[in-house]
């Protein structure tokens, strides 16, 4: 008989899910100060997913319990508990703690908290609407990118569009292209007028909102466009 496996615990799970499965960002990590284990739901996010050596059982206030069996790399950071069924992804603060140069928080500067990595470089876990302190994954990727670090280097990476879009729903993407369709027709204006747009109700049976745009960007990056526009108007200075 094999012996039971060890119990931690994961309130941001709980928190989430008073919030909806639907709130939380598939891209979103979260900092929890309560949490005792870092874990995550999302694949993509990991490499060398395999069963790990020290199983453990995930339990959170409701009682209910969820055995987590497998492990993967977060790229950067070391290894995780995954599992598809946890709520979000989820780093323990006191492993972050642990694994970072230096974590600041000073409410007074700014309501984040500031982590700082071997390289010098800073990243941000900040609120949501909800009061979940988060980063986004997003910005890792990105990052990679504009350095041209390689997934086999010590950040974290995602290489490809399908990667990103199969963290949403159908309705989802459907939403994001239709928000991209919408954005070129209007002719790419400022961000900030085009949510006004949305948000004002001006442009008529609008199936959108802002946050659908925001969305295509994650998966799609920045409108071509808007970019070539921008490096135009930089060359006739």
């Amino acid at each position: 008989m094999s012996p039971e496996p060890p119990h931690a615990t994961l309130v941001t799970q709980h928190v989430a899910l008073a919030v909806t499965k639907l709130t939380i960002d598939p891209m979103w990590i979260l900092c929890d100060n309560e949490s005792t284990v870092d874990v995550f739901n999302n694949k993509n996010m990991l490499v060398n997913i395999s069963k790990t050596k020290h199983p453990i059982r995930l339990k959170g206030i409701d009682a209910n319990s969820i055995e987590v069996e497998e492990e993967g790399e977060l790229v950067g950071y070391g290894k995780v508990y995954y599992h598809p069924q946890v709520t979000a992804n989820v780093l323990s603060f006191f492993n972050i703690m642990k694994r970072y140069r230096s974590v600041i928080y000073n409410n007074q500067e700014q309501d984040a908290f500031l982590v700082t990595r071997d390289d010098g470089s800073v990243f941000e876990f900040i609120p949501s609407l909800e009061g979940l302190y988060y980063y986004d994954f997003c910005n890792s990727i990105a990052r990679s990118k504009t350095l041209g670090i390689q997934e086999s280097q010590t950040t974290m990476v995602v290489e490809s569009v399908e990667a990103l879009q199969s963290n949403y729903t159908a309705r989802e993407l459907k939403q994001a292209d239709t928000a991209r369709r919408l954005y070129v027709m209007m002719g790419r204006p400022l961000i900030r007028d085009f949510s006004n747009m949305l948000k004002k109700g001006k442009l008529l049976n609008n199936p959108v909102t802002i946050q659908d745009y925001c969305m295509a960007e994650k998966i799609y990056g920045q409108d071509l466009g808007v970019i070539k526009g921008k490096k135009k108007a930089q060359n006739q200075r």
